[in-house]
């Protein structure tokens, strides 16, 4: 019985990922090396660890093609699609999920809402109006 779980992510790493992961880590279950600075590509060793459940690569700058070998690993919890598409060019970069169509929709109505409610305010508020542009005017002065 050896070491099942891995997990130095965050941790900013650099360099390749180490081959020996693969050799001398062959029971591992979960390996995260995510959020480091990983480069150049996945060593072909990672095909060895067979028992891996969890295996998280993102938010590094590993370049090159994903190992085909990652498709027989039946025992992996959820697999990225970014396996199923690598002839397309897709990187390990994932999408955090927080900047989508709704995210800009609800900026822009913001900025309307709150636009309009101080003209309005200025236009309606005969006093207020005043008091703005005196401001602006004694701002200058």
């Amino acid at each position: 019985m050896g070491l099942r779980t891995l997990d130095v992510g965050g941790n900013k790493l650099t360099g390749n990922i180490p081959a020996w992961i693969g050799t001398h880590l062959t029971s591992l279950t979960d390996l995260s090396l995510r959020f480091n600075e990983f480069d150049g590509i996945m060593p072909s060793t990672i095909c060895l660890l067979t028992n891996i459940h969890v295996l998280d690569l993102s938010r590094n700058n590993i370049s090159g093609r994903i190992l085909r070998c990652l498709n027989n690993f039946t025992a992996l919890v959820q697999k990225n699609s970014s396996i199923e598409n690598a002839g397309e060019g897709n990187s390990f970069e994932e999408d955090d999920g927080f900047i989508t169509l709704d995210f800009y929709i609800c900026i822009a109505f913001g900025f309307i809402t709150g636009f309009w409610i101080v003209v309005t305010t200025l236009i309606l508020e005969h006093s207020w109006r005043h008091s703005y542009f005196n401001w602006w005017n004694n701002v200058g002065n």
